[in-house]
């Protein structure tokens, strides 16, 4: 994955992956295109891909989205020129998840914490017998 951005204090990292769906199943059968349409897209050789946008505090994953039958340019097209538009959403999906799941991934470090504290204090203890 490619670090973006950082965005709220969350680090914003992409990764184009490979789409399942074909070029010309999504335009024709899901779209409506006609073939010649079709095929004046496909002679551009467009960049197809479904795109993975992960935000990050100290390299753990709070939040991920994906969005599949993306058609652009180049890849990076996406996340530069095209910033404000669905990347910057997957940005937000993905800091709104972060913000509900960070509470619970510090409570279950503190836990950890914790446990190794009493087994630190405990090791310590008989080692002095």
């Amino acid at each position: 994955m490619k670090k973006i951005c950082t965005h709220e204090g969350f680090d914003i990292y992409f990764q184009a992956q490979k789409e399942h769906t074909t070029l010309r199943e999504h335009f024709v059968r899901e779209c409506g295109w006609s073939k010649e349409a079709y095929k004046n897209l496909k002679d551009t050789e467009p960049a197809w891909f479904c795109a993975h946008v992960v935000a990050k505090k100290e390299g753990v994953i709070l939040g991920e989205d994906y969005l599949g039958c993306c058609c652009y340019e180049s890849v990076e097209e996406f996340y530069t020129k095209y910033f404000d538009d669905y990347f910057k959403s997957m940005i937000l999906n993905c800091i709104e998840q972060a913000s509900k799941t960070l509470p619970k991934i510090i409570r279950g470090l503190e836990v950890k914490r914790d446990g190794l504290t009493k087994t630190i204090a405990a090791l310590k203890e008989s080692e002095n017998v």
